[in-house]
Order: structure tokens, then sequence, then C-alpha cells
């Protein structure tokens, strides 16, 4: 027997979202923290509200398949949201990021580096 998975659809509005909420198109995430901690399946979706800024980095936990893609597209009218990849002055900034990737890239293991890549990180 084969088990299908449900298709789940995953919304972020930075504007009217809150990550407290169940990340659906009436009560979407406000940011990419909830989205980058959800395994996604083949066939889900997300979501990006149309015309928002969302700042951080957007991590891809999961794999789609060729007849069942993961899919990211925007919802609503207006520009297209921006992912910009920034983890802010509360975060201690880029080169903060940067540095401290720096450090630990020279001194991971290969178990570290193996799970590690099975995550990828879009920053645009």
């Amino acid at each position: 027997m084969t088990m299908t998975h449900a298709a789940e659809h995953y919304y972020l509005s930075s504007s009217t979202g809150d990550d407290s909420d169940r990340g659906s198109e009436n009560l979407p995430w406000k940011s990419l923290v909830q989205i980058s901690a959800i395994e996604l399946q083949p066939s889900d979706t997300v979501y990006f509200k149309r015309g928002d800024r969302f700042d951080g980095h957007f991590v891809v936990d999961g794999s789609g398949s060729e007849k069942a893609p993961i899919r990211i597209t925007a919802y609503g009218e207006g520009a297209q949201p921006i992912l910009t990849g920034e983890v802010g002055a509360a975060g201690g900034g880029d080169y903060a990021e940067a540095t401290a990737n720096s450090l630990t890239s020279h001194s991971t293991t290969s178990a570290q580096t193996s799970s590690a890549t099975s995550k990828t990180t879009f920053k645009a």
C-alpha cells in the first residue's frame, strides 16, 4: 500500500501575518522562521504575499519530485514579493552572519557537512 501526502499550502505576509497564526491564506505567518522550520513534502506550495518584503533566509527542508514538485509562488496583487536574505541589525547584520559562517565552515566534520547539505537556503 502506497501512502500519499495531502498537499499542504503555506501562506506568508510580512504586512498582515503573525507567526502565531496557522500559515493559512486568512491567517498567514509573518516571517520566514515558521516556514523554514517545516519539512516540506512533494506537492506542497508556499505562497508569499505580493508587495511584501521578507528579511532573513528561507530554508527549504524537504524535497519534491518530478511529478509532485514543491511550488514556491506569490499571491495577491502588486509587485513580486522580495526575499532579501538579510538578517538585520537584531541578528548582528549580514557582516556578523558572514563572519560566523566563515568561522564555522572550517571546523565542520563530515557528519555535520552531510546533514547541512540536505537543506537548501535561498537568498534573494
